[in-house]
């Protein structure tokens, strides 16, 4: 999945840097208006002007909440159990009556309208969309990464991910050129001894039945 991931990014990213006469290629779609602004009673006027970053930051932080109700909601409900058994085992789960091709659909639709709108408000916060800055595949190597370090199949994982990332690819730039190679290093001592990632750290683990002493 990572692969074709991956594969599916360059050819999209290609296409858009080709497509001049509707994306305008490397120069990018432009012109792109701000979010409509408007006023709180108690707290006054809010702006999303390029100045304004208070506001763009609370505006992303509501996206991410409601997003993350939004994926709470959908694993505790019967369309999460069945996500759920095709994970552990699809074979299974089609023997037991959950359509596979189904819930897969229903997955692909969820996270791409999460993708969508925070892509929509990303598009209103840079003002300008290019092809390296939106679809490039810096961009979805460092998702799949973030995916990796948090923890696949968990939603706190990715925001621990996150900031690991972030903050740790800025801290690097003391480094200069060996900046990248000593992130690779760390990102592979990181899968060989925490493979699960650093979702482990506070996920349940099964506790073991108490055995009895031998007599």
């Amino acid at each position: 999945m990572a692969i074709v991931t991956l594969t599916f990014a360059v050819i999209v990213q290609t296409v858009v840097s080709n497509w001049t006469e509707f994306t305008r290629g490397a120069l990018g779609l432009g012109g792109i208006p701000p979010l409509t602004g408007f006023t709180l009673p108690g707290i006054g006027a809010v702006a999303f002007g390029a100045g304004d970053e208070v506001a763009n930051y609370w505006a992303a932080l509501v996206l991410l909440a409601l997003s993350s109700v939004l994926l709470v909601w959908l694993v505790a409900s019967r369309t999460g159990l069945a996500l759920k058994a095709i994970r552990d085992s699809e074979m299974a789960a089609d023997s037991l009556g959950v359509d596979p091709t189904r819930y897969k659909l229903i997955a692909f639709l969820v996270s791409s309208f999460v993708a969508g709108i925070a892509g929509a408000y990303y598009a209103h916060y840079l003002h300008i969309l290019t092809p390296d800055s939106t679809i490039g595949v810096s961009i979805m190597v460092t998702i799949l990464v973030i995916t990796l370090i948090g923890g696949i199949g968990t939603i706190t994982g990715p925001f621990a991910g996150a900031l690991l990332v972030v903050f740790g690819l800025e801290g690097l730039r003391g480094l200069g050129d060996y900046r990248l190679m000593v992130y690779g290093v760390l990102l592979v001592v990181f899968v060989m001894f925490m493979p699960n990632g650093l979702a482990q750290l506070w996920q349940a683990r099964p506790h073991k039945a108490p055995t009895e002493p031998n007599r």
